[in-house]
């Protein structure tokens, strides 16, 4: 309680603060107040328009603001011992110094339609082991609060800056008199007010740094935390993950990309700007995460994808998902397996409700999705009663939220109950194909099966394909290899990467697996080959693609 007071004030007196400094910074008609750099001789160089020497200089220009806000509430700043240390600022208080916030400052410029996209911090080391040091001033726990204070301004049409109508001078203290010279030279202090400002229109917000979140990743080489783009979001602190907490925030971005972080690595370097097709959906969870506007996903199992079907169409949504969760849960908790076998009967008999599919999923054995040959649900039960706890009934409510808004809105997003051989014919030359087929030798769980004459075939589709592709496979375990690696495989590009695998009958399928990516396009910028794979010459490649 007393940490969530601190945090309250914290805030109010930091959006007190902020609201001022559009002033502190702004002419009179609002542009940058700040023209240019001075030298000694006091000519003045016009500022570059590059947005990270525009970011610097604001940063020096409204810090002495700060250093006087953070003494004035009883604060001390903290600033980090590197330069890429999270957070930018540490407001320590005085009096107990158990009482931190992190404070990012960000800067970002309108674009025709919201912002241009900025950061709000790794979701990598710190993020994810957050009582350590790594990369971060203090651990991350120890923050009563992580914000952005945040400033978007408009960027001064390029014309005007280098072509401004001012006089321009130059001082020659030597003969004690000024004289005009061409355009393109520096102006002297005495004409500042005539030189054109490189941004104006400031507007300045603090945000709490998950409330402006987004469930994609931002820009840059690192694993970054991506923000909601839309100024009034921004303003009002109103992201994707607002409405649904910050514990969903939090789950989200620890886990993100944990199995999937290579694939996306890929996916970036393929660079296709049309459709994500995915013929295996399964869970979904790469798609959902892709960043295309547009996907054609399918899967033979009917229930998966009446499933995201009827979120699409607001069917289901969070709060119904939650109500039967609820009383479900409660039946379970009182009755047991009773229930449980009560639930399966009724979803084998015929019902097929996509909620009952959930909570079977959800309430069997590891976890794990299996049917008989006549399409009957066959997993036993995981054998806890309590397993709809509120917070694990928050989570999934959580994720239907979260993926009811990324699959909209439809035509974009399609979805199909087929077999792979009718989807992969479909893609055209910009689009990519992700396949995460039955790993053949090792999955018993796909709907219809998996045998040796599918992979002989999704390998001649692939083949074929004028798209991109990425398939995810097995490489090897502790006991042996996948023999369609060198049978098919072999003749594409391979990505490996060490994964455990948690659920599993046997303890064979719960060791750890050298996953393989396989790909028909160049992966030289990945540096996981760690498993003997080499990346092959793009003729090699074209030449067993044709004799394929």
């Amino acid at each position: 309680m007393w940490k969530e007071k601190y945090k309250t004030e914290f805030k109010q007196k930091l959006g007190n603060f902020t609201a001022k400094l559009k002033n502190y910074v702004s002419t009179d008609n609002g542009e940058w107040s700040v023209k240019g750099f001075i030298d000694v001789y006091r000519n003045v160089y016009a500022i570059s328009t590059d947005t990270k020497i525009v970011s610097k200089i604001l940063e020096i220009h409204i810090f002495p603001q700060i250093l006087r806000f953070a003494d004035e509430i009883g604060y001390k700043i903290i600033l980090t011992e590197h330069q890429n240390y999270y957070p930018d600022l540490t407001f320590m208080n005085k009096e107990n110094e158990s009482v931190m916030f992190a404070v990012d400052l960000k800067t970002t410029y309108r674009k025709k339609s919201g912002v241009s996209s900025f950061t709000l911090g790794s979701h990598g080391s710190y993020f994810k082991e957050r009582d350590k040091k790594k990369n971060i001033q203090f651990p991350y726990n120890q923050y009563l609060g992580h914000f952005c204070l945040g400033v978007i301004y408009t960027r001064t049409d390029e014309h005007t800056n280098t072509s401004s109508n001012s006089k321009i001078y130059q001082v020659n203290e030597l003969r004690g008199t000024n004289e005009q010279i061409e355009k393109g030279k520096p102006t002297t202090v005495n004409d500042l007010k005539s030189i054109t400002s490189v941004i104006k229109d400031f507007d300045f917000f603090i945000a709490e740094k998950w409330k402006i979140a987004s469930d994609k990743q931002g820009s840059g080489n690192t694993a970054n935390i991506g923000s909601t783009l839309s100024i009034d979001d921004l303003r009002n602190e109103n992201g994707i993950f607002s409405r649904l907490g910050e514990e969903w925030f939090d789950e989200y971005w620890i886990n993100f990309g944990s199995a999937t972080m290579v694939k996306n690595d890929l996916v970036t370097i393929a660079n296709q700007t049309g459709t994500w097709m995915e013929p295996f959906l399964g869970t979904g969870v790469v798609a959902f995460n892709s960043g295309y506007k547009k996907a054609i996903l399918s899967d033979t199992n009917p229930h998966l994808i009446r499933f995201y079907k009827e979120i699409q169409s607001k069917t289901i949504s969070a709060s119904s998902m939650k109500q039967y969760l609820e009383e479900e849960g409660n039946e379970l908790r009182n009755k047991g397996y009773e229930h449980y076998l009560k639930v399966r009967s009724r979803f084998n008999n015929g019902a097929f409700s996509p909620y009952d599919f959930i909570f079977l999923s959800r309430a069997g054995f590891n976890g794990m999705m299996r049917f008989g040959r006549k399409g009957n649900w066959n997993i036993p039960f995981c054998k806890k009663p309590n397993r709809f706890a509120q917070a694990y009934i928050t989570k999934i409510t959580n994720q239907v939220a979260l993926v009811s808004q990324i699959i909209q809105p439809q035509p974009s997003w399609t979805f199909h109950n087929t077999s792979f051989e009718d989807i992969i014919p479909l893609a055209m030359e910009n689009d990519i194909i992700y396949c995460d087929p039955p790993y053949y030798g090792r999955h018993v769980d796909y709907y219809n099966g998996w045998k040796e004459k599918d992979e002989e075939v999704l390998f001649k589709l692939l083949s074929e394909t004028k798209a991109k592709f990425i398939l995810s496979t097995w490489h090897h375990n502790d006991w042996r290899e996948n023999e369609m690696i060198k049978r098919f495989w072999k003749k594409f590009n391979l990505v490996t990467k060490d994964h455990f695998y948690h659920n599993g009958g046997n303890i064979e399928n719960r060791r750890t697996v050298v996953e393989a990516l396989v790909c028909n396009f160049d992966t030289n910028q990945i540096n996981t080959h760690n498993h003997g794979e080499k990346v092959k010459a793009k003729e090699a490649q074209q030449l067993e693609m044709v004799w394929a």
